[in-house]
């Protein structure tokens, strides 16, 4: 899907698939239950995003605005992955109780 084609006015969210559906709702941080039929989420879909679409809109033209100059991205130091630090306590031998 297209960025943010779905909140744009006159969507009809019958149009996604079910894995679109729920990838929407997990990216909006909605709980739902894993065995929910498609009408009932796109029902959940409508309720609890599509009715915050224009206050979702804002939002992002805002964010978007404040990343184009590129002055306002925060800059997080990150590790690479599968890199991992060992303690800094000495290892002890391990005796076997025989």
């Amino acid at each position: 899907m297209e960025n943010d084609q779905y909140l744009e006015e006159g969507f009809d969210p019958q149009t996604l698939s079910m894995s679109a559906i729920r990838g929407l709702l997990v990216k909006h941080s909605v709980p739902y239950a894993s065995n929910l039929r498609k009408p009932e989420l796109v029902a959940l879909l409508d309720k609890k995003v599509l009715s915050k679409a224009s206050k979702l809109r804002k939002r992002a033209s805002k964010q978007k605005s404040a990343t184009a100059d590129g002055r306002d991205i925060e800059k997080v130091e990150t590790k690479p992955v599968g890199t991992r630090t060992r303690s800094q306590t000495p290892r002890t031998e391990r005796t076997r109780a025989r």
